[in-house]
C-alpha cells in the first residue's frame, strides 16, 4: 500500500462507516483543503474499484477529568465516491498559491475532487503516478513495489520526521547545525 502521508485511525473508522473495505486500500494521500478551498483535512483514498474523497476536521471535545489528555473528535464534512472505471485520468492543476486535483471522466467532463496548498502537491503527484499504473494494470494487489524516490521516508528527515523543503537536497532546517551556519555568515562580518 502506498501512503504518501500518515493517515490517522479515525479516518479509517469513517471509511468503514461509509462501507469501504479498508483492507483493499491501495493508495492514499493527504490534502489540506476541500473542494470549497476551505482549510480542513482531506484524504484521497483509492482501491481497485473506486476513489474516495473524505473531508473533515478534528475538533477538541474537552479534556478528561485529570486534564492529562485532550479528547479529539473527527467531524466528517464530506464524502464522495468515484468509480475507477469512469475515470480516464487524474490531473493536478497548478495555480499560483495552490493546486487542485481533477478527474477527467469517460464522458469527457472534468470533476473537481479537492484543492490543496503547494505543500501537498508533491504527495498528490506521487498518488497520480501510481494511480495511472493501477489504471494500466501494472498494479493489481495491495502489496506492490514502490520506487525508492517515492517512499515517504526519503522525503523526510530521519531524525525529526519533518519534510525536506527541497527533496533533492536532503538538509533539514530544524536539525542542521546552526553553529556552522553562523560561522560562515560571521566571515562576512569580519571583513
Amino acid at each position: 500500500m502506498l501512503l504518501t502521508d500518515r493517515i490517522p485511525s479515525h479516518v479509517y473508522d469513517s471509511l468503514r462507516r461509509e462501507g469501504v473495505d479498508t483492507d483493499k486500500i491501495m493508495m492514499a494521500t493527504f490534502c489540506d483543503m476541500n473542494r470549497e478551498h476551505v482549510f480542513c483535512d482531506t484524504y484521497v483514498v483509492a482501491t481497485a474499484e473506486s476513489i474516495y474523497v473524505i473531508s473533515g476536521t478534528v475538533a477538541i471535545d474537552g479534556a478528561d477529568q485529570n486534564k492529562k489528555q485532550i479528547n479529539r473528535v473527527w467531524k466528517e464534512t464530506a464524502f464522495d465516491e468515484y468509480p475507477v472505471e469512469i475515470i480516464k485520468e487524474l490531473r493536478l492543476e497548478e495555480m499560483q498559491s495552490s493546486a487542485r486535483l481533477t478527474a477527467k471522466l469517460e464522458s469527457g467532463d472534468y470533476t473537481f475532487l479537492t484543492a490543496m496548498t503547494n505543500t501537498c502537491r508533491s504527495s498528490v503527484l506521487i498518488f497520480i503516478k501510481y494511480f495511472e499504473r493501477m489504471k494500466k494494470g501494472e498494479i493489481t494487489s495491495v502489496d506492490f513495489e514502490i520506487d525508492d524516490d517515492d517512499k515517504p521516508e526519503s522525503r523526510c528527515c530521519p531524525k525529526c520526521g519533518m519534510r525536506y523543503p527541497d527533496k533533492d537536497r536532503k538538509v533539514c532546517p530544524k536539525c542542521m547545525e546552526k553553529g556552522k551556519l553562523y560561522r560562515r555568515f560571521g566571515m562576512f562580518l569580519v571583513k
